[in-house]
This record gives C-alpha cells, structure tokens and sequence, in this order.
C-alpha cells in the first residue's frame, strides 16, 4: 500500500518539546485504521480562507485539536462541527483510538492549500497545508500534551 514519504524532525526544542520540521508528501491513501489524507490540489468543499473541523469521538476512534477556537460550532452527542476562528497560525490534531494508537498532524494555514483531512468521519478540510506529522503513538501523545493552549477542543472525551 501506499505509504506517506517525507521527513519530520524529532529533536528536541527548547524545553524539551517535540520540534516538527516541515516535510513534503509524495504519495497518500487509506490504511487499516482508516486514516485517509489527500495531498494538496485536492478541492475541497469551503470557503476562501476557511478551514472547517469536525472532531469528537465516535465508535472508538477520537479527534481533538489545540491551536485554535472553533466559531459557530454545532454540537451533537459526540461531535462538534464549525470553522476555525480567525487568527489561527498552527493547529494541532491527534487522532486515536481506544486501543492506544495515535497519530498527531499539524496544520497551518495557506491561502492556496486545499487540504482534505479526514478520519473515521472526522476532518480537517480548507485553506491549510500539513508541516509535519508523528505516527508514533507515544511521542503523538507526548507531543500533543507538551502544547500548552486552553483551545484543547475535545479534552473532555479523551
């Protein structure tokens, strides 16, 4: 199958956070988990400048995001839909599911991109670029808790 290539950083920044260096993809598709990004030039359905989410947790599988407020959100049992407020520089998405796998993207945004994230229904999808991501479980989580921000949407169904 398929496989993203590219490079990410693993150093250490200063006081010992994970530094993400950014890398290119050449080559995405869908796994086992069901993880399924689209490299950029793939439309997607949004507004200029936009970037919609819809995170939460659903059959096992848990999306949570820090870096930014969602305006407008609409919620239902397990979900939260809406947009990005304005003002964001860089987000942090960590996918997981009950098994203890993770996964942690992060997104900033780009006028031009046209990203397509998406995850067991879940997504990230508008006017951004991937810069790095980590598929190693722990240091996904490691990486993930090591951002401060109060924005942790979804922290409550961790």
């Amino acid at each position: 199958m398929p496989r993203a290539s590219g490079t990410q950083g693993e150093g250490r920044g200063a006081q010992g956070q994970l530094d993400f260096s950014a890398h290119h993809i050449t080559n995405l598709s869908a796994n086992a988990e069901g993880l399924v990004m689209y490299p950029c030039g793939v439309t997607a359905n949004h507004d200029q400048g936009r970037v919609e989410v819809r995170i939460g947790h659903e059959a096992g599988k848990h999306v949570r995001i820090k870096g930014a407020q969602i305006e407008a959100p609409t919620p239902d049992e397990h979900t939260l839909t809406g947009a990005l407020a304005a003002g964001w520089t860089r987000i942090f998405v960590l996918s997981y599911w009950d098994n203890g796998n993770a996964r942690l993207f992060v997104f900033e945004p780009d006028p031009a991109g046209q990203l397509a994230w998406s995850f067991a229904g879940f997504y990230v999808r508008g006017s951004a670029r991937e810069v790095s991501h980590e598929n190693n479980p722990k240091r996904a989580r490691a990486a993930f808790d090591a951002v401060e921000d109060a924005s942790d949407v979804g922290a409550s169904e961790a």
